[in-house]
């Protein structure tokens, strides 16, 4: 499991259920992966646990107050503006920052 991917899990388990128990559910799917594998399977159980024990869960970085300030009109308009950011923060491997994300914003709605 690549860092990328213990990133997205985490984040789309935090949407859902918050960030500790994302973590707990993550590693609990490991463990039941480690329990059902062949005892010769070669993968690094244990290496995985750890980088997702230590992993941050990626929190999206803008709300609808963003949006507002930056002049979008209320409504469903703000929704579909975060969305699509959402979209390509996650696509960006939730390396952008705040600053980065209110640019792109901007960069859109100009």
């Amino acid at each position: 499991m690549t860092d990328r991917a213990i990133a997205e899990s985490l984040y789309q388990l935090a949407k859902r259920f918050g960030a500790e128990e994302a973590r707990a559910a993550l590693l609990r799917r490991c463990w039941l992966a480690q329990a059902f594998a062949p005892e010769d399977d070669p993968r690094p159980r244990e290496f995985v646990r750890h980088r997702i024990a230590q992993a941050p869960v990626p929190a999206f970085p803008l709300l609808g107050r963003d949006a507002l300030d930056a002049g979008v009109a209320p409504g469903p308009q703000i929704g579909r503006l975060l969305a699509e950011l959402e979209s390509w923060w996650v696509a960006a491997g939730f390396a952008p920052d705040r600053a980065a994300c209110l640019a792109e914003m901007h960069r859109r709605i100009a």
